[in-house]
């Protein structure tokens, strides 16, 4: 009897925790659509401001995440931090793995 009940738990809870665990969680700050993602710079036009490790989940449970998504998450979060740091422009360092990179904060003339 407890096992029956048991599964239906499972049952319900699997579809709810797919759905919540695949939304879109991440805050967009105000002003982070002015910040500019670049994969180079000029040294001479830029100041460094700051370096920011940003993580977001990479799977959830057994299935992994769309990688577009995972580096749209983790750019949005980046200028979040660039926003926080009085920058206009981040760029990646090096390359993302398991939902995790880590970028430059810069500040461009």
């Amino acid at each position: 009897m407890l096992l029956v009940k048991l599964r239906k738990v499972t049952s319900a809870l699997i579809p709810l925790l797919l759905l919540f665990g695949c939304a879109k969680f991440i805050d967009i700050r105000p002003g982070s659509e002015n910040i500019n993602v670049v994969n180079k710079f000029n040294a001479d036009q830029c100041t460094q401001k700051s370096t920011v490790t940003v993580s977001v989940l990479h799977e959830i449970g057994f299935i992994d995440r769309d990688p577009e998504l995972i580096k749209l998450d983790l750019h949005q979060l980046a200028k979040n931090a660039a926003i926080d740091n009085q920058g206009n422009t981040i760029t990646k360092i090096g390359s993302s793995e398991n939902g995790k990179a880590t970028y430059q904060i810069l500040y461009c003339q």
